[in-house]
């Protein structure tokens, strides 16, 4: 079967509404739904400030705007996202729109907030699935990820939406003909949330390797100015805010990493010699050094030893030629062993 031919049974697949992926599709959506009355943690806040916030003021106040403590710490085309939310919000809950100290919550922006997570996530790992031309049980693994469940539909964030964006991007870069657009999806992924920027270093060695090269640059680069090109005289308040490094190391009890092991050593350490407990123990953020007897590593620290955790992940996307696009994946756990435990990044 050649490629046409391929493209012509998947596009007969879609044309049946009864496909398989359409029926995995929709019984996620509806199992979903039953979450909606569920327990909401703080982002839920977080989330209903930042569309009252990016409604509300000129784009020049969003990173600078302090009437909540729930800051945007977010980059800006996901502030972009919760503007254009924005306007379909005001439809349901005009209220929800009002930026306060105080949270707000009603059951018409419950449902509004549950939905977006809900329609923007599962349709952008559909589309992803689509474009790799996956099966359904993959779509089922994604869409029904008990990580992904919790995280998203019940203690509230968009991880699905900002992973699903990425999938597509990898979709479509091993063909030279799409790879820019892929380029330029990617650097609207790492836009939507900064955790995407591990998978950086093996997108730019992927295209250096596998090409085009100069319309990549361009297609990236074009897009991720553009992005920023509202904020450039705010870079230094948006860099403050998308790496609170002040936040402390482990940044509370968020540690499932290298660091973790330290602070555990840390804390035997310090009750032998009978001084006093280790601070990173008692759930509290802003501890920039968090080590009573080890040595508190810096940020520029955290930094290199992440690259170098990166580094056999690398050697093997240059060495394999084939299925490329999974090394992308392996540089995710790397990162997440030695970087600074960022609030964003947990």
């Amino acid at each position: 079967m050649d490629e046409r031919e391929e493209e012509q049974e998947e596009e007969k697949e879609l044309s049946n509404p009864f496909n398989s992926k359409i029926i995995v599709l929709l019984f996620s959506v509806s199992l979903k739904m039953l979450f909606i009355p569920a327990y909401r943690s703080t982002d839920f806040h977080v989330h209903r400030n930042w569309l009252a916030l990016t409604s509300s003021f000129p784009l020049e106040q969003w990173y600078t705007e302090e009437t909540s403590v729930w800051n945007l710490d977010y980059p800006p085309m996901f502030a972009y996202f919760e503007f254009g939310l924005g306007f379909i919000a005001k439809w349901v809950d005009d209220d929800m729109l009002i930026l306060d100290s105080i949270p707000y919550v009603s059951g018409a922006a419950i449902v509004f907030q549950r939905l977006t997570v809900i329609l923007f996530g599962d349709l952008a790992i559909f589309a992803a699935v689509q474009a790799h031309r996956a099966s359904a049980y993959d779509l089922a693994l994604l869409l029904l990820h008990p990580a992904l469940l919790i995280i998203d539909n019940i203690h509230f964030q968009y991880n699905g939406f900002v992973i699903g964006t990425m999938l597509l991007a990898l979709a479509w870069l091993p063909d030279r003909k799409t790879a820019p657009l892929g380029v330029a999806l990617f650097a609207i992924a790492v836009n939507l949330k900064q955790t995407l920027l591990f998978a950086a270093p093996a997108v730019a060695l992927f295209v250096l390797m596998s090409g085009p090269i100069l319309q990549s640059a361009v297609s990236f680069s074009g897009v991720f100015l553009g992005i920023w090109l509202p904020f450039i005289k705010q870079t230094d308040v948006l860099i403050k805010r998308l790496f609170p490094f002040g936040r402390g190391l482990l940044h509370s009890y968020w540690a499932p990493n290298a660091w973790a092991l330290i602070a555990s050593l840390d804390i035997f350490a310090s009750t032998l010699t009978g001084g006093r407990p280790s601070p990173s123990t008692r759930g509290l953020i802003g501890l920039a050094e968090p080590f009573v007897i080890m040595p508190n590593p810096s940020p520029l620290v955290s930094l290199c030893m992440t690259i170098v955790a990166m580094l056999p992940a690398l050697f093997y996307l240059v060495r394999d030629g084939e299925n490329q696009r999974t090394k992308l994946l392996v540089c995710r756990p790397s990162n997440q062993l030695s970087r600074e435990m960022l609030h964003q990044f947990h």
